[in-house]
């Protein structure tokens, strides 16, 4: 599986499990020395670094990383917000330290001190952020925030320790002002905050530093897990040599409609480049000609239709193709009618794998609870528009809270949820979740989430569990974009198709 993602709740808990073996100055110690090495390593010998230190466990680490930096030739100053009269224990201990290693070590109270220092950070060639760290819960405000603005306008690169201040650990939301950092140096784990937006906009690169043995961490399962590249071949392996299309499945997709083939063209298209060994659309008779001539590869089937969309009449036919098949989609271009709701549940009737996506999820929103009757494992695959109809929500509590969201509709219908955005989250009612970084804003263009249905229903047919296919198949979207050799404006649905294989390559 990939890299874990840990929330507050769940750090602490290693902490204190590793805490049981390891005195906790040597773990300050440990963590303060990280962020001195990879801060050193991008100065010379003789350069100055500026530590801003608050008055918690960050401010500890910050403190050590100063004193070790001193150790490896870097001048090194710390501006002490807050002050350092009602510093206690490890922080306490450390700030001490600092101090009799040579550390310059200044109160900033007021205003008036941040004035007084300013010439220090103008003269600094790198800045590290140990100001609030992962407890922050409420709006940074005041001189903290004054400070934070400062250091944001400085031409030093920024070095933050487990996260850059004013970022929610778990939410990613801006808690009143943010460091704007170049590198992240993170304990332990990957935090949701430095995943999800906006929080990951500022935490530059992210390294993770462990800081204990394996299992003092959360195991698989009980945890979220960052989608790597490397679980694309440990679920899918080479084929044998005497391989035939039976062997990787029969899918069936249900999509289009009049001025609408082009999504469920793209969406077959996908999933026959992705993999599926025999590939069906059913369509609306009127748009059935002209699937079969954009996707040769796949059979195309016309099925009754009500002004050239799918009605309560195509339940019949589409029951018949469903008969034989290993999995289904049904959604890309359907559009809005009166029966597309009735199709989307009746085919949640059958016991085959299916993905509901697009104008699929827009039918069952007002209905999303008869979707708990379903007797087929569920792949549901929203934006933050179509999450908020089926949760009745605004859009804006979808994307405050995704994780939430996805999770909340997870286990409400039992079903695997893929919420996209610039992080996707995958969540499965059994408690498992995923997030997804790869892609960008060139898959912000329409048939991106075509594409992704498509590549999900190709790796269901190859065999995968939903909740597998759902991460992975994020995961290929996005690298497929990044393969993609335009300028991001100009990256088309269709060139993230092309670009499947390079993706599978790497």
């Amino acid at each position: 599986m990939g890299c874990k993602v840990l929330a507050r709740q769940e750090i602490q808990q290693v902490e204190a499990r590793v805490l049981e073996s390891i005195p906790s100055l040597l773990l300050m110690e440990n963590a303060g020395r990280y962020v001195a090495e990879r801060v050193a390593a991008e100065l010379d010998t003789g350069s100055t670094a500026l530590v801003l230190c608050g008055m918690g466990k960050n401010g500890g680490d910050g403190y050590v990383a100063a004193r070790q930096l001193m150790t490896l030739g870097v001048q090194t100053m710390v501006w002490a917000v807050g002050g350092t009269a009602n510093l206690s224990g490890d922080t306490l201990t450390m700030m001490r330290a600092a101090q009799a290693s040579g550390v310059a070590v200044h109160d900033i109270l007021t205003t008036d001190d941040l004035e007084a220092c300013s010439w220090q950070i103008a003269a600094a060639a790198y800045i590290v952020d140990a100001l609030t760290g992962l407890g922050l819960n409420r709006p940074i405000e005041g001189l903290m925030a004054d400070v934070i603005g400062i250091a944001n306008r400085a031409d030093a690169p920024i070095c933050a320790i487990d996260i850059p201040s004013g970022i929610d650990a778990d939410s990613g939301q801006i808690l009143g002002r943010a460091i704007h950092a170049d590198v992240t140096v993170t304990f332990f784990a990957h935090k949701p905050g430095q995943i999800l937006t906006p929080g990951r906009l500022y935490c530059g690169e992210t390294l993770v530093v462990p800081l204990c043995r394996i299992d003092c961490l959360p195991r698989d399962g009980e945890s979220g897990e960052l989608i790597e590249r490397h679980d694309v071949g440990r679920y899918l392996l080479p084929r044998p040599l005497d391989a035939q299309k039976g062997d990787f499945g029969r899918a069936l997709l249900v999509a289009g409609s009049v001025g609408m083939a082009g999504a469920a063209g793209m969406a077959a298209y996908a999933a026959v480049r992705s993999g599926t060994g025999l590939l069906c659309v059913a369509a609306p008779q009127s748009v059935a000609q002209s699937l079969w001539s954009r996707v040769p590869e796949a059979m195309t089937f016309p099925v009754p239709e009500a002004n050239g969309k799918l009605c309560a009449a195509s339940i019949p036919e589409i029951s018949r193709l469903l008969e034989d098949k290993t999995c289904a989609a049904i959604g890309p271009g359907l559009g809005k009618g009166e029966g597309i709701a009735d199709v989307v549940i009746a085919m949640s009737r059958t016991g085959i794998p299916l993905v509901i996506d697009a104008d699929g999820l827009n039918a069952v929103a007002e209905r999303i609870d008869e979707l708990k009757d379903s007797l087929s494992p569920l792949i549901l695959t929203p934006h933050p528009g179509e999450m908020a109809r089926m949760l009745g929500c605004d859009v804006d509590t979808v994307r405050r809270a995704p994780v939430e969201a996805a999770r909340s509709l997870s286990e409400r219908i039992g079903a695997v949820v893929l919420l996209k955005g610039s992080t996707s989250v995958i969540a499965s009612f059994d408690g498992r979740l995923s997030y997804n970084i790869a892609g960008g804003p060139q898959l912000a263009k329409g048939g991106s989430g075509d594409v992704l249905t498509g590549i999900i229903l190709a790796l269901l047919s190859q065999g995968l569990t939903p909740y597998h296919a759902a991460r992975i198949g994020s995961l290929v979207l996005g690298r497929a974009s990044e393969c993609v050799q335009k300028d991001e404006k100009s990256v088309l649905a269709r060139d993230v198709i092309e670009a499947i294989p390079m993706a599978y390559a790497r």
